[in-house]
């Protein structure tokens, strides 16, 4: 049985807070399949191999809506609907990911040639952005996360005992909804590009669901319900956000 949980979270993206551990070069050899990709990435020469198909499910929830918040002469911060009119299927289009390998890409060809590819996405905790103009991708690491200050959780003393009591019940779906803020430094670096943003989001968060696979009672499907792009000081968005709760 599916239910849907209303649970709105706010997520703010940054290309500022962005730091890359390691630096490698990987051979790309990817080719298409009818509407699919196959192929191998050659990491530090360790070939993983990738079978990327369409999804079958977008992240945006029916009612997303895209904004842009500028402010006026008087501090207020004004929200703009620039919403594609275009339905968000084909903004995804170009979205293909293999679960197996944990990896979501954005492809496409290169002034239309069919040899040449261009990728741009994550494969399991590496980020590669490849150009199509040759086989090579830069990658940027991140398996190896900064030491945490403190703990956010609390140890359980013992084992964990299952309750004989508790009566079994179907696994279910929860999907929480996101609102994610999008920096005006991050969105210069997507070309200002609204669809280019809106594709960076779907790997971005495919990303994110890949890393919740694991959990299965309940099964975690993010979902995007309203990105707004910021052209607006982030000091005077969350002074008006903290006096105006999330629309």
């Amino acid at each position: 049985m599916f239910h849907r949980v209303f649970v709105l979270a706010i997520l703010c993206c940054s290309f500022d807070s962005i730091k890359c551990s390691q630096r490698h070069i990987a051979l790309v050899d990817i080719v298409r399949m009818g509407e699919d990709y196959h192929g191998h990435i050659h990491v530090d020469g360790n070939p993983i191999k990738l079978n990327l198909t369409r999804p079958g499910t977008t992240i945006f929830t029916p009612e997303f809506r895209l904004t842009a918040a500028t402010a006026d002469q008087w501090g207020n911060v004004i929200y703009e609907d620039i919403t594609p009119t275009v339905n968000l299927t084909h903004v995804e289009e170009s979205i293909y990911e293999d679960e197996e390998a944990n990896a979501i890409f954005r492809v496409h060809h290169v002034d239309g040639k069919i040899r040449m590819i261009r990728m741009h996405g994550i494969m399991d905790n590496i980020h590669i952005a490849h150009d199509g103009e040759d086989h090579f991708a830069v990658i940027h690491d991140y398996s190896t996360p900064p030491k945490a200050s403190g703990k956010d959780y609390i140890p359980i003393e013992g084992p964990l005992e299952f309750d004989s009591s508790v009566e079994p019940r179907q696994m279910s779906t929860v999907y929480p909804e996101l609102y994610i803020t999008v920096d005006n430094k991050m969105w210069r670096d997507l070309k200002q590009d609204n669809s280019y943003t809106l594709a960076y989001l779907s790997v971005f968060m495919r990303g994110v669901n890949n890393r919740y696979k694991t959990v299965s009672d309940p099964s975690i499907q993010y979902r995007v319900v309203t990105a707004t792009i910021l052209n607006v000081n982030l000091m005077i968005f969350w002074h008006h956000q903290a006096r105006n709760p999330v629309q």
